[in-house]
């Protein structure tokens, strides 16, 4: 009998140990359950029922408190040790020990709580962002536009309410300020620059732009053109040489980053060429013109001549730089024809300007013209020679499929 108590004893103690390692019942309620088995088990066998501390498990109880307590194992063994001893002491060893006959709790399953994801709250995706930062960028290209808009027709303003500009005499646009002066039509090329802003300031908001890849630089650029007009306005009505010319070369730099945007990564609509392409490769034009005008009435207005060489020598040198600038421009991608033409234009007025302006000077205005044609002989081949292997290309394209087709096979395979 002693082997068969302590045979039920170790399969309580795997079975509570069982229950221990699952805890799917929370441990209070476990515990309440547990106690209304014992006690009922005690009631049936007739014993007393040991209650534990409320504050502790009842399978916590100090097995060692227990055992020091005779009369509980008499009292559980008293009628079975009268018949055997050991079976009353088996049962005794039972009682002392406290722990009662758990049965072993079905599993309870229960589905996980679901964790609430608080990661796509707190980190919006990269969609979201770059959706916020072109809608930032939309709205910043918008409110600069109109603001370079409204400043420069308040610059430029006149009595009757149309714009006019200050060339008159001592100002900086004077033609005969400086031998690189030019006539004031020249400066009408600012009209392209800010229409095409303004137009891209509407169109930037049509939901094909979104998918635009060159819409993270087309705004810039094009907002950029309009506020390098106003502040180049600004210059020249406030009577600023020095203003003008770094004005006029913040354009340049603009227009130069135009252009190679435009090499890198081609126009995809004739809309986008209109709005942006345009306008930034006239405001490349306008911009050196300015930028040599400023020049020559910077250095007029400081009374300057370095080394001695005269005016004639640097304005000379003044218009070489400008045409090689232009015409390395030109022999890139298709020609660039709206930038060349924009300084053919430029440069023609000022030779028109030396011939018969007060200050008239046959060298630079044979410089200028002569400048004038390099750049438009530049900028047509190049356009002819890209154009030309274009079409040769087509023209082996159409031969060879045309051979294929001769030759029996299926049209297709020459794309391969």
């Amino acid at each position: 009998m002693l082997e068969g108590a302590r045979s039920e004893a170790g399969q309580f103690e795997a079975a509570h140990q069982q229950y221990e390692a699952e805890q799917v019942i929370p441990a209070r309620e476990q515990h309440e359950l547990h106690q209304g088995e014992a006690a009922q088990h005690e009631l049936d066998r007739g014993e007393p029922q040991h209650e534990p501390d409320r504050g502790e498990p009842q399978h916590e109880l100090d097995r060692g408190e227990a055992q020091h307590e005779p009369d509980h194992g008499k009292a559980a063994g008293g009628d079975a040790a009268q018949h055997d001893p050991g079976q009353g002491e088996a049962a005794g060893q039972i009682a002392v020990q406290g722990e009662p006959e758990y049965h072993q709790p079905l599993p309870v399953t229960e589905e996980p709580p679901q964790v609430r994801n608080t990661n796509a709250a707190n980190h919006p995706s990269p969609d979201h962002d770059s959706q916020q930062a072109d809608t930032i960028r939309r709205i910043a290209v918008t409110m600069s536009t109109a603001a370079a808009l409204g400043f420069s027709y308040a610059l430029t303003r006149t009595a009757t309410g149309w714009p006019g500009i200050n060339h008159g005499p001592g100002s900086v646009l004077d033609p005969a300020a400086s031998l690189l002066g030019v006539y004031p039509w020249i400066w009408l090329a600012w009209i392209p620059v800010l229409t095409g802003a303004a137009a891209y300031a509407a169109l930037q908001w049509i939901p094909s732009q979104r998918s635009n890849p060159r819409r993270v630089w087309n705004g810039p650029i094009s907002a950029g053109s309009a506020v390098v007009a106003a502040i180049w306005l600004w210059a020249v009505q406030s009577g600023n040489p020095a203003g003008a010319f770094w004005s006029a070369a913040l354009g340049t730099g603009i227009g130069l980053a135009a252009i190679h945007i435009s090499n890198t990564w081609p126009v995809e609509s004739r809309t986008e060429k209109a709005t942006v392409d345009l306008p930034a490769k006239v405001l490349l034009g306008a911009s050196t013109i300015a930028l040599l005008t400023g020049l020559g009435s910077w250095l007029t207005a400081l009374e300057t001549d370095i080394a001695s060489w005269g005016p004639v020598a640097w304005a000379l040198i003044a218009l070489v730089a400008t045409v090689i600038g232009i015409t390395t421009v030109s022999m890139t991608d298709r020609g660039h024809l709206a930038a060349a033409l924009t300084a053919v234009v430029g440069l023609s007025g000022i030779g028109f300007t030396r011939l018969l302006s007060e200050q008239n000077s046959i060298p630079v205005a044979a410089g200028a013209f002569v400048g004038a044609f390099l750049i438009l002989v530049s900028a047509g081949s190049r356009r002819h020679q890209v154009d030309h292997a274009q079409r040769r290309r087509q023209r082996e394209w159409l031969r060879a499929e045309a051979s294929v087709r001769a030759g029996g096979e299926a049209p297709e395979a020459v794309h391969t």
